[in-house]
């Protein structure tokens, strides 16, 4: 079993059925509307020309469009589907070598469920306590990144690891997934930031492909009638389905569609009065103060394996405008550190970053980048790009040096709210810092 198939054994036959069920109903769908409606009723007896031709040429268009953009889709699905990668120790790895030595073995359970006696007793993953815990790095090194109360980035108990930000666990792959949006088996699988664009593309064209089947089918019912006649069973039989159909991609699309507008998943919309904690960087030492607390990293590395590294607390009014040993830059010369002389500790010491756990107002996405920039970050610049399934979204590149992702206008207010400086970090500032540090 794939680690991007359905932990399910029913929904993973539902996914492989669905797409014959589709492919089914388009062969059926091709026959009656161009074999039976728009060549033996329009063109050989209506003698519509013009509009049997304008109906075979709209139906192939959006069939072909649609089609690419489906297999597209399903391609990335397979292929490329966001997983989150898994450390090598992290209990998401065990539970995945469990589940592949349990494949080769051929060990099933009753429900279709995994079960393994080894598996089952990986068991909870609490946060790793570890200052050098393994991708702790990676949210550090940004400006800005999701937290928890403590300012230790989100920690999924499942995989037992750091998950990025926007990355949700899903309980039908057993995996974090980037940009999760739903597990869909009409596409074979999991939506999510890989193959949103595409998704959308497929249901929009999709939508078209339904209308112009029912337009055909609806004529010809109507004309017959009109004539008459009895009803053609076959068309009766595509214009229900082609209605159905229809409607559920419309309703998709125009989902996809206000998604992409307000750069939000189905995720977000299911956590839309959640508050978001960040930790946004701020000057090196910069004390917590009652509105918010700091926490510096790299987190110090003590000398006695018993001990761990333990969270910082809020200060109470009366500390809050004086340092006191509450603050991590003093919290941490207290602590019984490795020497100077360990060249990993000069380098921590360099690469000292502080950050303020600042929490947003329910409601509040602070991705929202405005319609504008929303649109680019999931369907790209090029308008060409915008309906052929071509390239990737650009949100996928992951290159922001400050950022899992851009931040929208909310950040700014965010920092303004507490009090701190509306001001994107500089490189500028940074080289100060880090030249000030070398001196101490």
């Amino acid at each position: 079993m794939s680690s991007t198939t359905s932990t399910s054994c029913g929904v993973r036959w539902i996914t492989r059925l669905v797409p014959c069920f589709l492919l089914a109903i388009v062969i059926y769908a091709t026959y009656v509307v161009i074999a039976r409606i728009c060549v033996d009723y329009l063109l050989r007896e209506r003698h519509e020309t013009g509009l049997a031709a304008a109906f075979i040429v709209l139906y192939f268009i959006f069939f072909f469009l649609g089609i690419t953009c489906y297999i597209r889709t399903i391609w990335v699905i397979k292929k490329d589907p966001s997983l989150v990668p898994l450390e090598p120790n992290s209990r998401g790895a065990q539970v995945l070598r469990s589940r592949e030595h349990r494949r080769h073995k051929g060990l099933k359970s009753v429900f279709g469920r995994p079960y393994n006696d080894e598996e089952s007793s990986i068991g909870y993953s609490p946060p790793d306590a570890n200052p050098d815990s393994p991708g702790l790095e990676r949210f550090y090194s940004k400006d800005v990144f999701v937290c928890e109360s403590d300012g230790r980035p989100k920690w999924c108990h499942d995989c037992g690891q750091w998950k990025p930000d926007r990355a949700s666990h899903s309980r039908e792959i057993e995996r974090c997934v980037r940009k999760m949006d739903h597990y869909c088996p009409w596409v074979g699988g999991m939506v999510a930031e890989n193959s949103f664009k595409f998704f959308a593309q497929f249901t929009f064209y999709a939508w078209l492909f339904c209308a112009v089947v029912l337009s055909a089918t609806a004529y010809t019912i109507a004309k017959q009638l009109e004539d008459g006649g009895v009803p053609d069973g076959h068309t009766f039989a595509i214009l229900v389905l082609s209605g159905f159909l229809g409607f559920f991609s419309c309703a998709m699309s125009g989902t996809a569609l206000r998604f992409i507008s307000k750069n939000m998943t189905n995720v977000d919309l299911l956590k839309k009065q959640m508050s978001y904690q960040l930790a946004v960087r701020v000057p090196l030492g910069t004390p917590p103060t009652e509105r918010f607390m700091t926490i510096t990293y790299p987190l110090p590395r003590l000398a006695s394996v018993q001990q761990q590294w333990q969270p910082p607390q809020p200060l109470a009014s009366s500390q809050a405008q004086q340092p006191t040993a509450q603050t991590n830059g003093e919290a941490e010369s207290q602590l019984p550190t490795e020497t100077d002389e360990n060249p990993s500790a000069l380098r921590d010491r360099l690469a000292q970053r502080t950050f303020a756990i600042l929490r947003t107002e329910p409601g509040e996405n602070p991705w929202d980048l405005g319609y504008r920039r929303n649109w680019i970050e999931v369907m790209g610049s090029s308008p060409i790009g915008w309906f052929l399934p071509i390239t990737r979204s650009p949100c996928t590149a992951h290159d922001n040096l400050e950022s899992e992702y851009p931040y929208g206008p909310v950040l700014a207010d965010l920092k303004a709210r507490y009090g701190l400086d509306p001001k994107p970090w500089t490189d500028k500032e940074q080289g100060i810092e880090l030249r000030d540090q070398t001196r101490r």
